[in-house]
């Protein structure tokens, strides 16, 4: 990889410092936004969330890196890893690291077509695409993806937005970038209980996890994914390559459709 390639960028908001790394390819005046985050949780190891996140975009990276070797890479893409992106208790939404990227990068904003955000991507055998909503369930970019996972064969569940996980397309999406979408990994026996456990589960009780309550007091099961999430016992040994192989398959495929159909005009690709 060329340091050319690489930016290390400080970012400040609301008291908190942390650092962005971007890593860019193409050209272009419409960008595609593949995301990640870099820390975890406190007193967490963090493997599904987020290194498992973190190696899927890089693996993507590569991918899309020889991709373009090929002379095949119409559109400007962005593969950024934010850091302090996990809440905590003087910001309980979190995402610091994607509110400060966009409050740096405004005059950019406009130019970016879809955010997908790699988490929770290491326990799994479906997808879970989130947020579907009224401003973006019939859209073009929606539509892409989901005949990208027919065509190579991944199933996937859309579901509104998941109140027990953090995703930094949302600060995309608070911004008026509709279609920004979190990938995750899922289990098939965990589809149902998930969809069911994300909207039983408040927004104003999403730290219950801190003090191990989960679901106790709800008559709510709860789903493997949420049973390490944010905890001590969130280690690599519950990880396995096949999901993280069918991740990086996704979000590839999804970067590499859409770039087709984004092709920019004579004026774009003039020196």
């Amino acid at each position: 990889m060329a340091l050319m390639d690489l930016v290390l960028e400080l970012e400040s908001y609301k008291g908190e410092d942390g650092t962005n790394i971007i890593l860019e390819l193409g050209r272009g005046n419409k960008e595609i936004i593949i995301a990640s985050n870099y820390d975890s949780f406190e007193n967490s190891p963090g493997a599904n969330g987020n290194a498992s996140g973190v190696s899927v975009l890089l693996d993507v990276y590569r991918r899309v890196l020889e991709y373009k070797k090929k002379g095949l890479l119409n559109n400007k893409t962005k593969f950024i890893l934010f850091g302090k992106e996990e809440p905590n208790f003087a910001h309980p939404k979190g995402r610091i690291g994607s509110r400060a990227y966009i409050e740096k990068h405004a005059s950019e904003v406009k130019k970016i077509v879809t955010v997908c955000n790699l988490s929770l991507c290491g326990e799994g055998e479906m997808i879970a695409l989130w947020p579907v909503v009224q401003e973006n369930s019939e859209s073009r970019i929606l539509e892409i993806a989901r005949k990208v996972f027919e065509k190579i064969q991944i199933d996937f569940e859309s579901t509104e937005r998941m109140s027990r996980v953090t995703s930094s397309s949302e600060s995309f999406f608070e911004e008026g970038i509709e279609n920004s979408f979190c990938f995750m990994a899922i289990k098939k026996s965990d589809k149902d209980d998930i969809k069911h456990f994300s909207e039983s589960v408040p927004a104003e009780i999403a730290f219950r996890n801190v003090l191990g309550l989960f679901s106790r007091s709800l008559k709510v099961r709860t789903p493997n994914l949420f049973m390490h999430y944010r905890n001590s016992e969130d280690k690599s040994s519950y990880l396995n390559e096949a999901s993280l192989r069918m991740m990086s398959d996704a979000a590839f495929n999804f970067i590499v459709n859409l770039d087709r159909k984004l092709a920019p005009s004579p004026l774009e690709l003039s020196p």
